[in-house]
């Protein structure tokens, strides 16, 4: 829940220009994406969908950092597990142990 005395407020259209919501080409999503995102949601690493929290206020609806951060915090997953962070060399070593292995079986 965005706490609004806390966080900082940003409107729908401020973030489409966050670095999250920018397309593979680096131009800003469209506001309707972003609406899709507090309507409907994306689905997250789990399957399940999470939504974009909003809020109200008079002079529209506004979101956060902080719930941008959540949201996308929620697709990847935070216990997700890391990346495969095998270096050249050990993927090499591997590659040569494998072939070794495969030598002296006879295959």
């Amino acid at each position: 829940m965005i706490d609004p005395l806390t966080e900082a407020l940003i409107d729908l259209k401020a973030a489409c220009r966050l670095a999250p919501f920018r397309g593979r080409d680096g131009r800003p999503c469209h506001i309707a994406s972003m609406y899709r995102m507090l309507l409907r949601g994306a689905k997250g690493h789990d399957g399940q969908r999470v939504k974009l929290e909003v809020i109200r206020v008079p002079s529209g609806q506004r979101t956060s950092l902080e719930a941008v951060t959540r949201f996308v915090a929620a697709l990847s997953g935070a216990d997700a597990p890391p990346a495969n962070n095998r270096t050249t060399r050990r993927r090499q070593a591997d590659i040569s142990r494998a072939e070794a292995e495969l030598a002296a079986s006879g295959i």
